[in-house]
């Protein structure tokens, strides 16, 4: 699959993750493994060790009106009515959901019971928050192919510790604006200076 479909499917499931209720992991997405129909979704899972792995394949007629979206790896054999394509191991998948599995289990009181907010939304992006016991995350999210920016009021003498890298960013208004990068997603802790 391409780059923009796997950060989409990230998008998803850190949502999955930070919003209340249950999560679940079907087997192989960790690895962002393209499972398909029966019996395609119960395939074994890819280890790196025992890589190369032959090619995956499926139905070609399934796939007709959707020739022009899927990547260009993937290979349409018409003699034998498949399309056919590359098994490949997606660390970077492994490590994201690591990194939820994370933030859940670190603001796991915040995410179970924290009362939500809508900051932000349009077609693009949602910005939303989660306060619970004078603790404030908001979680930026943008599906758009290009960074967008968006102005959120935060108030004075707040500062936004950003999740994944620690870094801050002073806010020196009631407003501030954040970059949101394109078809991604940026977590700030909300804290007084």
């Amino acid at each position: 699959m391409d780059a923009s479909t796997l950060a989409k499917y990230k998008m998803a499931t850190l949502l999955q993750f930070v919003l209340s209720g249950n999560q679940s992991i079907y087997y192989g997405s960790e690895r962002f493994m393209w499972g398909g129909d029966v019996p395609h979704n119960r395939k074994p899972m890819i280890w790196e060790e025992l890589m190369p792995y032959e090619d995956e394949s499926d139905i070609i007629s399934k796939y007709s009106s959707q020739k022009t979206v899927l990547d260009t790896k993937v290979v349409y054999d018409e003699v034998e009515n498949k399309i056919r394509y590359k098994s490949l191991l997606d660390k970077s998948m492994s490590e994201h959901y690591k990194n939820i599995i994370k933030i859940r289990n670190e603001y796991k009181e915040l995410i179970k019971y924290g009362q939500m907010e809508k900051m932000s939304a349009n077609a693009n992006i949602l910005v939303f928050s989660k306060s619970y016991n004078n603790e404030i995350i908001i979680f930026a999210i943008n599906k758009s192919s290009k960074e967008e920016k968006v102005i959120l009021e935060i108030g004075r003498g707040k500062e936004l510790v950003n999740i994944a890298d620690g870094s801050k960013k002073d806010i020196l208004d009631k407003k501030s604006e954040i970059s949101i990068p394109a078809y991604g997603y940026i977590i700030y802790r909300k804290v007084s200076k």
